[in-house]
């Protein structure tokens, strides 16, 4: 399923993620002024940027800065400048940023670079970034803490599995995420976020985020049917999201990416 066909404002704008997705930018952005303090950006490229949960950090703490907001759906879009009129916002697929003519001292990109990061996407930022310029990305990693929430979804996969639908469970490990920009200075972090709600919200939420689509792409009916088998509506289930706070720094050189083990 496209991106835009996932996310709609009604659904997306919930308490819940509210909560989480400004947490997770306030982390980001704290992580970057420690690393880079003092950091002046003139002009600033926000990918993803939906209902603008992260754009307003992005102005309160870059108050005087040019802001480009870029996401597939329209619909959120009008939604952000309804509450933010000052920033540019284009529709457009993030994972092919061909269409900026300028460059950018910092991009960012809250909790979406996991929908189209792929080969060709660090090639895009190296085209849309100045010289010496920043990423701050955050993005979900495979959790390895165990909880009955992970165990369900794990199960949901192994019978989809055995009814012969092909397996698109896509997470990535922070190995992977961190090699995926290979070439560029790299500094990260693990941000933590644990939530704890009964079954019938969860699979409210995981929906309004479009993380039920990201793991289960072409298969959401089937894989509802089962989670209902699975659990009762009422059950509480909690749940530790592992995220990477990771910035990002063109170069003139090419970085060799280190991993570190203690993470």
């Amino acid at each position: 399923m496209r991106c835009e066909e996932v996310f709609s404002p009604k659904k997306y704008e919930i308490p819940e993620n509210f909560a989480f997705y400004s947490n997770i930018a306030k982390a980001l952005f704290d992580y970057l002024q420690e690393v880079y303090p003092g950091l002046k950006a003139k002009k600033v490229l926000e990918l993803g940027s939906g209902t603008g949960v992260a754009t307003r950090e992005i102005l309160k703490r870059f108050p005087s800065s040019k802001v480009v907001c870029v996401d597939i759906s329209c619909e959120m879009l009008r939604t952000a400048k309804k509450t933010l009129p000052d920033c540019l916002y284009v529709r457009a697929d993030a994972g092919d940023l061909s269409f900026l003519r300028e460059k950018f001292d910092l991009v960012i990109g809250n909790f979406c670079c996991h929908w189209f990061m792929g080969e060709g996407f660090l090639k895009e930022l190296f085209n849309v970034l100045k010289d010496e310029g920043i990423c701050a990305f955050s993005i979900p990693i495979d959790s390895c803490k165990s909880s009955f929430l992970r165990k369900v979804l794990k199960k949901i996969f192994v019978f989809l599995k055995k009814e012969g639908y092909a397996s698109v469970y896509r997470t990535y490990s922070l190995k992977k995420t961190v090699e995926l920009f290979d070439g560029m200075k790299k500094s990260w972090k693990i941000y933590e976020v644990k939530e704890c709600y009964s079954a019938k919200k969860w699979l409210e939420v995981l929906k309004s985020r479009g993380s039920w689509s990201f793991m289960f792409a072409g298969m959401e009916d089937v894989a509802e049917d089962f989670w209902q088998k699975l659990i009762k509506s009422e059950d509480s289930l909690d749940y530790t999201w592992s995220v990477v706070l990771l910035l990002l720094q063109k170069t003139g050189k090419k970085v060799k990416c280190k991993v570190c083990k203690s993470l």
